[in-house]
């Protein structure tokens, strides 16, 4: 690469349903990172939107033989608007700006660690870096499964552990340590989420001794305990597959979180857990989540 390294930006508009499979085509296609121009609070009218903004980057190479290749790619939902080249530097730290302190409940904030916030009484407060593909709880799937840790919280204090099934980055438990649940776990298949999570606990130091671990998909590790709460915001698909072990690991009296399932696979996630009691349920254009409790 002669000159100033540089990346090439690919800026995309698509309706919030096409997210998914084009971040995931774009990581077939060498797709170095991406992220979800996401507006900041419901004042901002891409907020009630069903339209978004995706920014995804490549290596230096012809932005013309790129733009034929990515094209392949488009539909009626999904457009492809500008190709154009930006320094490395630029690039490494430029994302940032996208990420503000965000309020993701009633009670808990979600604060980048370059960001100063103030903060107010009664709040929670989460320190979380996003990397280049992960959103800081603007994702609705993220979002509900707050707000129900929170009430959950709130409404039965004395319930006092949490496992987090397909933690990822972490955030769920961490909030969830924060929120006052004693002991809290989280367990993810991907061993860089776990990674990534444990690092997000290293920025929280008031919520230390949350075990983070990886398992092989199942739910038959020795370190997994039955507890109070269990979360998992998985794709409904996979919620469906560990369906008993979910169940199971749910203490009698307990409560169970769904997320992360698209409203046409709903009736089937309702379906598979047919035998807990239906509490409520979040939802959104593209996401839903519903709360259950085990008697």
């Amino acid at each position: 690469m002669a000159g100033k390294e540089q990346w090439l930006e690919s800026r995309w508009q698509l309706e919030k349903s096409e997210l998914d499979r084009l971040v995931a085509s774009l990581e077939q296609m060498g797709s170095l990172g991406s992220y979800e121009d996401l507006p900041i609070d419901d004042s901002d009218p891409r907020f009630h939107s069903d339209q978004t903004e995706l920014l995804a980057y490549f290596p230096d190479a012809d932005a013309e033989v790129l733009r034929k290749k990515l094209s392949q790619l488009e539909n009626n939902a999904c457009r492809l608007e500008v190709i154009k080249p930006i320094p490395q530097g630029d690039w490494a730290t430029a994302w940032r700006q996208h990420f503000k302190p965000m309020p993701l409940t009633r009670h808990v904030v979600i604060k980048p660690s370059w960001e100063d916030y103030q903060q107010q009484d009664g709040e929670v407060i989460v320190t979380l870096d996003p990397g280049m593909a992960f959103g800081t709880g603007q994702h609705d799937t993220t979002r509900f499964c707050a707000e129900f840790i929170e009430d959950i919280r709130e409404n039965h204090p004395d319930l006092e552990s949490l496992l987090d099934v397909g933690c990822g980055s972490g955030i769920l438990s961490i909030i969830a340590k924060k929120l006052g649940f004693k002991n809290v776990a989280g367990v993810d298949n991907d061993v860089e989420s776990v990674a990534t999570a444990k690092e997000n606990l290293q920025r929280n130091p008031d919520a230390s001794d949350i075990s983070f671990f990886v398992n092989d998909g199942g739910l038959d590790h020795p370190d997994l305990k039955k507890s109070d709460v269990v979360v998992s915001n998985i794709i409904a698909e996979s919620l469906v597959e560990l369906k008993d072990g979910l169940i199971a690991l749910v203490k009698p009296n307990g409560y169970l979180v769904l997320s992360g399932i698209i409203p046409d696979r709903g009736e089937m996630v309702k379906q598979a857990f047919s035998g807990l009691e239906f509490l409520a349920e979040r939802t959104s254009q593209d996401w839903h989540a519903y709360l259950y409790h085990k008697k």
